[in-house]
């Protein structure tokens, strides 16, 4: 793709500084882009030895001039060397690397989906069948909780959102993969995630209880109806042991939007008469709700939502649960549109818990078709960084569709990621 500001010049007038473009397809260089700025002469070698004469090059992006054209006698020259195969090998890792991000991305989808139906029928059976249906529920924890707990490093993954009538199952589904995530992180047991993992799930039954002009309204609640809503924490613990899940569950469902300041509700008690489980709880839901709004438009970007729980809620949220979720979720967390430090955009599409800096990101590149495009893992990937998060509002509608971010974010783990190789000290 040519623009007005491109020019064209000689192989041998390149120098570091030049932003180059090779009108190659991806797979016939070893670069990670067809459009970059040149670091070194090892760069300009790996060029020569593709045998372009001329390269294409844009001028605005480059922070220096080509170098002057040296006029040479028509004679002939040893033909230029072949790429070495280690940059070919390089490049074949990185398909390779490639292909196993995307085959990862489509089994976490499919597990999700299986999760998303599993907590439609706990919603949909749990009072014409309680018992059953809370060892369905007791069941799918233990599932998700044991494939956590026995990974080091668990990929969290956005993913595309389904229908708009499933928003609570997926704000419950939200809840505890992330909550059970956290409390990984924080050092809780088998049985305490397993309790956590419950009361993450349930923490919004008390909601079936209210009407949906209130539960899916867009515009802010009036007093009157803040108050109503406000009772679907105690109406939870009630259904709660109604159909008999254990008292470390219902204080959990029931204490959810309580603050350490003593500020939340219904009872307006602080963190010394709040459970660690409960304090999780309501963090993770906090971060969730800030980011899938009612209102689309005024959903928070998961950057945003995270700064402001920091800079500005920092006194509502236990200090230990918070700095953790931030710390494993990643300055950038999933979902997150992004500018990389070569000027491109992305959108981060997956966090390992453990290199929360170092997130897997989808490049938008016009070059590439959309299904083919570039993933990067940024651990590996050390020649790129993420600069800053964008707002979809300043990107084109091309770069948007390309990168296709979510109206909500629904996010899930990886049950198969692997542990890295640990090398011998």
């Amino acid at each position: 793709m040519t623009s007005d500001q491109d020019t064209f010049i000689d192989v041998d007038q390149l120098q570091p500084g030049i932003h180059v473009c090779l009108d190659l397809s991806w797979m016939d260089h070893p670069f990670t882009f067809s459009s970059f700025r040149i670091k070194n002469q090892e760069q300009i070698d790996i060029i020569k030895t593709m045998r372009l004469g001329k390269v294409r090059i844009d001028p605005s992006k480059s922070t220096v001039d080509p170098l002057q054209k040296i006029a040479t006698l028509s004679i002939k020259t040893e033909e230029p060397l072949a790429m070495d195969m280690h940059l070919v090998e390089e490049k074949r890792a990185r398909v390779d690397a490639l292909k196993q991000q995307r085959e990862a991305a489509t089994r976490v989808e499919k597990q999700f989906v299986a999760a998303a139906n599993i907590v439609k029928n706990i919603g949909n059976n749990l009072f014409s069948q309680p018992e059953k249906t809370i060892k369905e529920a007791s069941t799918l924890i233990q599932q998700m909780a044991t494939a956590m707990l026995s990974d080091m490093d668990v990929a969290i993954h956005v993913m595309h959102e389904k229908a708009t009538t499933e928003e609570m199952y997926y704000h419950s589904l939200n809840t505890t993969v992330l909550c059970l995530m956290l409390g990984k992180e924080l050092g809780l047991s088998a049985k305490d995630a397993h309790i956590l993992g419950l009361g993450a799930l349930f923490h919004d039954i008390g909601t079936t209880e209210l009407p949906s002009t209130i539960t899916k309204k867009k515009e802010p609640l009036t007093k009157a109806e803040r108050s109503f809503y406000q009772q679907h924490c105690d109406y939870g613990a009630k259904i709660g042991k109604q159909v008999g899940l254990p008292p470390t569950v219902v204080e959990i469902i029931q204490n959810h939007h309580e603050f350490v300041d003593g500020s939340g509700y219904p009872r307006g008690i602080n963190a010394e008469k709040n459970s660690l489980n409960a304090r999780i709880v309501e963090v993770v839901n906090t971060y969730d709700e800030l980011c899938n709004h009612n209102d689309v438009s005024k959903s928070l970007t998961p950057y945003e939502a995270l700064s402001l729980m920091f800079s500005q809620q920092r006194g509502k949220h236990a200090a230990d649960v918070l700095n953790t979720f931030i710390r494993c979720m990643g300055v950038y967390p999933p979902g997150t549109l992004a500018k990389l430090s070569n000027d491109m955009v992305c959108i981060v599409t997956a966090v390992n818990s453990s290199k929360p800096l170092k997130p897997v990101v989808l490049v938008y590149d016009p070059d590439i078709p959309k299904t083919e495009a570039i993933l990067l893992d940024l651990e590996k990937e050390t020649e790129v960084s993420i600069v800053k998060s964008v707002r979809p509002g300043t990107l084109s509608q091309e770069t948007l569709a390309y990168l296709s971010p979510r109206n909500k974010l629904v996010y899930y783990y990886d049950s198969e990621h692997k542990k890295p190789q640990q090398k011998n000290a």
